[in-house]
């Protein structure tokens, strides 16, 4: 299985600075984008959800022609860095 979906870059390296952030040496802008494209499907509705990042599959309303991946922290990762 291999995706091949345009991935919105702008969630994908907001989703890595902030994984700096929140969870140090454990994945990187290209990790997360290698991990995709070896594990996601094309469909809509697909997502993929590892080391406190999940991307998915979406597209302006009855858009389908315009489907992309998008990228964003998992709120348990937010949530264990903030309470410690």
């Amino acid at each position: 299985m291999s995706c091949y979906l345009p991935i919105d870059e702008t969630t994908l390296a907001q989703t890595a600075e902030a994984l700096e952030i929140l969870n140090p040496g454990r994945t990187s802008e290209n990790h997360i984008r290698d991990m995709i494209r070896a594990n996601m499907n094309e469909r809509p509705g697909s997502y993929l959800s590892t080391c406190g990042w999940i991307a998915f599959t979406w597209c302006p309303e009855y858009e389908l022609d315009h489907l992309q991946i998008r990228v964003a922290i998992e709120p348990f990762t937010a949530l264990k860095y903030l309470k410690g």
